[in-house]
């Protein structure tokens, strides 16, 4: 996978600071502005990533099942 050159702005707020990917119209906050960037990083990872696992979609194996006589005290 080849990084992606992305340009990522940064605005402050009246509660921290938001920064903006225009290009994939993503946003995310954060208290600091390297916060928010790093946030911002990770949730383009996330969507636009590799996944981080591969997914087993098998159907699981069936149930075992069997009946058992249990004596119960009256």
């Amino acid at each position: 996978m080849r990084p992606a050159g992305l340009t990522i702005t940064a605005e402050r707020t009246a509660r921290g600071y938001i920064a903006h990917c225009r290009a994939l119209e993503l946003s995310c906050e954060g208290a600091t502005e390297d916060e928010a960037r790093r946030n911002l990083v990770g949730a383009i990872t996330a969507l636009y990533g590799p996944p981080a696992a591969e997914v087993d979609l098998r159907p699981p194996p069936p149930l075992r099942v069997k009946q058992v006589d249990v004596r119960l005290h009256e």
